[in-house]
């Protein structure tokens, strides 16, 4: 695709919807454009396969994120990376694993990759649980036997 073929807004929707998924209405508040005119615009970038759609239904909103800008998978290799190379983290290793930004849409697909990895299928984690110095406390403290 030539870059000629984009127009102004066009590329200003697409770094927009570069860092997390973005509704037809708040691009359309963005570039200050009818919600119909951001409707031909994906068209014409769905296209020219330059961004993804996310269909709601009826009633729902439609997600609209610049193809390929997702580094979801991208952090979780950075993750399992980490895990493989200490054999074993703690959940507040994980969590310091990925810097985070102070800007809250960079994140998006940090916070993504660290919510999902214990979840993804087939698992790529497991989970071990180790009583800290105030879980024996409480055994203590509240153990009738």
């Amino acid at each position: 695709m030539e870059e000629t073929q984009l127009n102004e807004n066009d590329k200003k929707l697409l770094a927009f919807c570069k860092d997390i998924p973005r509704t037809i209405t708040m691009i359309a508040e963005y570039l200050g454009i009818a919600s119909k005119n951001v409707s031909v615009r994906l068209d014409k970038l769905k296209q020219m396969k330059q961004i993804e759609i996310k269909e709601g239904g009826k009633g729902k909103p439609t997600f609209v994120r610049t193809a390929n800008s997702s580094k979801v998978n991208d952090y979780i290799l950075t993750i399992l990376k980490r895990i493989k190379n200490k054999e074993s983290i703690s959940d507040e290793e994980l969590h310091n694993i990925l810097e985070i930004s102070s800007v809250p849409e960079k994140n998006y697909d940090k916070y993504l990759a660290l919510t999902t990895i214990p979840y993804v299928e087939p698992p790529l984690i497991s989970k071990r649980y180790v009583l800290t110095e105030e879980g024996l406390k409480f055994i203590k403290q509240h153990d009738k036997s």
